[in-house]
């Protein structure tokens, strides 16, 4: 709690001389110091009285009433108190719980964007959703989103961004969008929407000589698993399926729920997939493959990942990885190794911590690592956004030519796999 209040006198006075004419003194006050009940700060309740304490001075002096407001402060006090902790735990207002739950599930409303949190800059775009009103705008991945509503997302995180986009269908939210390579921002004026996303696009499936299939995987929701599967059943029609290539470059994550589920599909039961690292270090929790879905256990499987597999991603690199069940080739995917946990509060909000870290199967950390290919191929980030771009089309993986050769490696390298000769 120090270290927060800290941080925010330094900014306010960082703001306050960035204000002034240059040559301008500023005007000596001297103020009473605040008369703020002080209680001795030993013990969660003294520290909470002494939060109190201070919310109550600010919402009665502070010069904007509005801005304020005790709902106001206590929303950015739970904000500021959370993110202090890690980069993904937050406090999620009222209203926004069933948003962020139906980011998991597939089912959502807003504009269609996956973006990434880039140091000092705007959130970079990776990913946006076939059909959705950012893709109608013309928004592609390697744009930067400015703001939101005039609101700057330079020092905004992730959860902010969230916040702002979503909404009722029908109504509307304004993007400041920089495109890639222009110096340029333009506004879109965005109407929100409802839509399922896609996991598994089955425009996307396709077929290499060699009766090698190529599956990408956008995300991790309750529709993943089922997707997956169609998809090799729909290469099962076409001839024979000698090995498949699951393509998680660009995919953010999701539920860990449907990680397990699609990992436990090319593992034998029992097997462990990921270990959860709580408070108690020394007995971690082993989780392990679900039986009765082990339908590609002999089928040579290969993986695709870049810096933005994230997540649920990377469980499911790790686990397929150290298992030895399948080459990971690509880049060092992003390390987001925490387990989080929902919940609920009095209010309708709700927040959003972290229980556990996760290790793959080996013991390897993944957070703030990430996991390292079997076979590393380094592609600049100008290229991965430009692939990005041409995924969205509905005629293949790479249909404007763009050379990809973390696909090409793969292929090749299953090929050899399977002993095929043109």
């Amino acid at each position: 709690m120090k270290v927060f209040f800290r941080n925010f006198c330094i900014c306010t006075g960082a703001a306050l001389c960035l204000a002034l004419p240059a040559g301008c003194a500023v005007p000596e006050k001297t103020a009473a110091p605040a008369t703020v009940n002080t209680v001795t700060p030993d013990s969660v309740y003294g520290h909470a009285a002494f939060m109190g304490a201070v919310l109550d001075f600010v919402h009665k002096n502070y010069v904007d009433p509005d801005r304020a407001s005790p709902g106001k402060l206590m929303t950015g006090a739970l904000r500021g108190m959370l993110q202090e902790l890690d980069p993904y735990s937050t406090y999620i207002p009222p209203g926004s719980t069933a948003a962020r739950q139906a980011q998991l599930t597939g089912e959502g409303t807003g504009v269609g964007l996956t973006v990434s949190k880039t140091p000092h800059q705007g959130l970079l775009v990776v990913g946006v959703v076939p059909g959705s009103p950012a893709a109608f705008a013309g928004i592609k991945p390697g744009d930067m989103v400015l703001e939101v509503d005039g609101t700057r997302m330079q020092n905004r995180d992730l959860e902010d961004f969230l916040d702002s986009i979503r909404g009722k269908p029908g109504t509307e939210v304004l993007l400041t969008i920089r495109a890639a390579g222009s110096p340029t921002p333009v506004l879109h004026r965005l109407t929100r929407k409802a839509f399922i996303i896609n996991p598994v696009p089955l425009h996307a499936v396709r077929r290499f000589p060699g009766g090698i299939g190529y599956i990408r995987i956008d995300s991790f929701n309750r529709h993943t698993v089922r997707g997956m599967l169609s998809a090799v059943a729909h290469l099962q029609k076409t001839g024979r399926l000698r090995g498949l290539i699951l393509d998680l470059r660009n995919n953010p994550g999701g539920m860990v729920d449907a990680a397990l589920e699609l990992v436990s599909c090319f593992l034998k039961p029992g097997l462990t997939v990921f270990s959860a690292v709580g408070r108690d270090a020394v007995n971690p929790k082993q989780v392990k493959t679900l039986s009765g879905r082990q339908a590609l256990t002999g089928l040579p499987l290969a993986v695709l990942v870049n810096e933005f597999s994230a997540s649920a991603s990377e469980i499911t690199a790790g686990a397929l990885k150290d298992h030895k069940r399948a080459v990971v080739i690509g880049g060092k995917t992003y390390g987001k190794g925490v387990i989080q946990e929902v919940r609920s509060l009095p209010n309708g909000g709700a927040i959003r911590y972290t229980k556990a870290f996760y290790r793959t199967p080996a013991g390897e950390k993944i957070d703030g690592v990430g996991v390292t290919p079997d076979v590393a191929i380094h592609v600049s980030r100008q290229d991965t956004l430009l692939l990005a771009r041409s995924r969205n089309k509905v005629d293949g993986p790479n249909p404007a030519g763009i050379p990809d050769k973390v696909l090409e490696e793969a292929v090749k390298i299953m090929r050899q796999k399977v002993q095929y000769e043109p």
